[in-house]
C-alpha cells in the first residue's frame, strides 16, 4: 500500500496476537502473524502477544492473566498513538546518501576493533585443536 497510496493503511494501528495450539505451533503462528502485521504498519506493543497449549484456556489461571493483559497493553499502546498522532513510515527521508555513509564509517569502525578480538579467540581454538 505503500507504494499505492503513500502509506499503510494498517500503519499506525495497534496489534493484539492471542494463540492457542499445541507444542511450538502456537508460538510460530504468533510470531508470523505478529512479525506480518508489523511489516504491513502495525504496532505491537511489550505484552501484547499471549499463547498456551491449554486446551480449556479459561480454565488456566495464569492464560486468562496473560489474555487480560495482552488487551490491557494494546488499549494503553491504542490512546498513545492516537494522542501522538504521527506518520511511523516516511517515503522521502532527505539526504539518505549522508545517512548510508555515517553507517558505513561506524560499520567500518566497529569491524577494525572487534576482528583483533576475534582472530586472538579463533587463534587460540585452533592452538588447542591441534594439540588434541
Amino acid at each position: 500500500m505503500i507504494f499505492i497510496d503513500g502509506r499503510s493503511w494498517l500503519e499506525g494501528k495497534v496489534l493484539g496476537v492471542i494463540a492457542t495450539g499445541n507444542d511450538s505451533g502456537d508460538v510460530k503462528v504468533l510470531s508470523n502473524v505478529a512479525l506480518t502485521f508489523n511489516f504491513m504498519g502495525m504496532i505491537v506493543p511489550p505484552w501484547s502477544l499471549a499463547c498456551t497449549i491449554e486446551r480449556e484456556p479459561l480454565s488456566d489461571e495464569s492464560t486468562v492473566l496473560e489474555v487480560a493483559n495482552v488487551g490491557r497493553s494494546v488499549t494503553i499502546m491504542a490512546k498513545l498513538v492516537k494522542s501522538a498522532k504521527l506518520e511511523w513510515y516516511n517515503r522521502s527521508i532527505e539526504d539518505l546518501s549522508k545517512i548510508r555513509e555515517e553507517v558505513m564509517i561506524e560499520a567500518k569502525e566497529k569491524f577494525s576493533r572487534v576482528r583483533g578480538k576475534r582472530l586472538k579467540i579463533i587463534t587460540r581454538l585452533l592452538k588447542g585443536l591441534s594439540k588434541m
